[in-house]
């Protein structure tokens, strides 16, 4: 148990060293060139392959993944649609960064300054959608569906 704690300790560390680190230089022209140079290989190579490409978004620091999946023709999801298909998906409630990464994989659009406060705004406008606790965080799930029940940590390691 100590080692977890310190492993966590460790990680936790360092993510608010990367975090400030990222805040310091995402302002700096070379950075934002960078970031929408991946942002847009990530694109091209997913369109192309049907590949998953993961690349960090310039206003969050956030490592996003970009999976191509179904085909929306030239109209994109829009941010509730995608909604209920990254949680129909998981079939588990999903938390803010979470959905996020999952609506834009799914070609909906999430963008703002604050990508997380822009959705989770929305998310909390909409009459299908509800913020739970689960796992100890706060998440989204559907309003009209019951919790899913939680594994326990015997059942998840089998």
């Amino acid at each position: 148990m100590a080692q977890k704690n310190s492993t966590d300790e460790t990680l936790a560390t360092l993510d608010n060293l990367i975090a400030k680190v990222l805040a310091r230089i995402s302002l700096t022209p070379d950075y934002i060139e960078m970031t929408a140079l991946q942002k847009a290989r990530a694109a091209i190579l997913a369109a192309s392959h049907r590949k998953t490409e993961t690349f960090i978004d310039d206003q969050t620091g956030e490592q996003l993944m970009l999976v191509p999946t179904g085909n929306f023709g030239e109209k994109a999801p829009s941010q509730l649609e995608a909604s209920k298909m990254a949680l129909g998906q998981a079939g588990e409630p999903l938390t803010t960064p979470q959905m996020v990464e999952r609506v834009r994989a799914l070609g909906g659009k999430v963008g703002g300054h604050n990508p997380n406060v822009n959705l989770g705004s929305t998310l909390s406008r909409s009459e299908e959608f509800k913020s739970v606790r689960w796992k100890g965080e706060s998440a989204w799930w559907f309003k009209a569906k019951p919790l899913p029940a939680l594994q326990s940590n015997k059942e998840a390691a089998e």
